[in-house]
């Protein structure tokens, strides 16, 4: 009886030096996710802190604070039960 390709990949994927591959690959993946997301990240830093400069300039304290608050929240610092007190 003829092997399916569902068991001769099988086969394949549990070879050693298979998995070894597989591992390097998925971590060149996360790597590169990552750098990916830390690139957005401080575009993102950027652009608020841009803006928050621009609002100082213009002596406009509500767009300050609300560009500090984007800042905060692209950081992770901002929790959502804070919300309520500004």
């Amino acid at each position: 009886m003829p092997e399916t390709q569902h068991v001769r990949a099988n086969k394949l994927y549990n070879l050693r030096k298979v998995q070894v591959r597989i591992d390097q690959l998925r971590a060149t993946m996360q790597e590169t996710a990552m750098a990916s997301a830390l690139f957005n990240i401080n575009n993102a830093m950027a652009e608020y802190e841009e803006v928050r400069l621009i609002a100082k300039d213009d002596r406009n304290p509500a767009a300050m604070n609300s560009a500090t608050t984007g800042k905060t929240k692209v950081a992770g610092l901002f929790e959502k039960d804070q919300d309520s007190l500004l």
